[in-house]
């Protein structure tokens, strides 16, 4: 079994700043994926900056695991990031592992606990929300 470090504050913000921080880049991942570029020196400024996002998301993700959740939809926001990095696609198609297949359902019946489907991914928020 391996140790964890303390939850400690981080210099990263608060959950849900973090968290909208993560979608905002996300977003911007997803758009400039799809850029068209017209030369070389536009693809390698192109790929700095993709490089630069993902790596901002990185760290991101390490710091919301030093900050505690204080509420449920802290959680959720956490679950929400873990649920978005393995795509939206469904449940059953996503994953290979009953470990995996519990954090889903964790989500899940946070999302339904808190009613709080503004956090859903789009396939998740169609499939669940009743």
């Amino acid at each position: 079994m391996t140790r964890t470090s303390p939850q400690m504050p981080s210099v990263g913000g608060t959950v849900s700043a973090l968290y909208w921080r993560w979608i905002e880049l996300s977003n911007a991942l997803a758009a400039d994926g799809t850029a068209s570029v017209k030369n070389k020196h536009q693809m390698c400024e192109l790929e700095a900056k993709i490089n630069r996002q993902i790596d901002e998301q990185i760290r991101i993700v390490a710091y919301l695991c030093e900050i505690p959740a204080k509420t449920a939809n802290e959680v959720l926001m956490k679950l929400s990031i873990w649920r978005r990095s393995h795509g939206d696609n469904k449940p059953e198609e996503d994953f290979a592992s009953r470990s995996e297949y519990i954090a889903y359902c964790a989500y899940r019946d946070l999302l339904s606990l808190t009613d709080n489907w503004g956090l859903a991914t789009d396939s998740d928020r169609a499939a669940l929300a009743g």
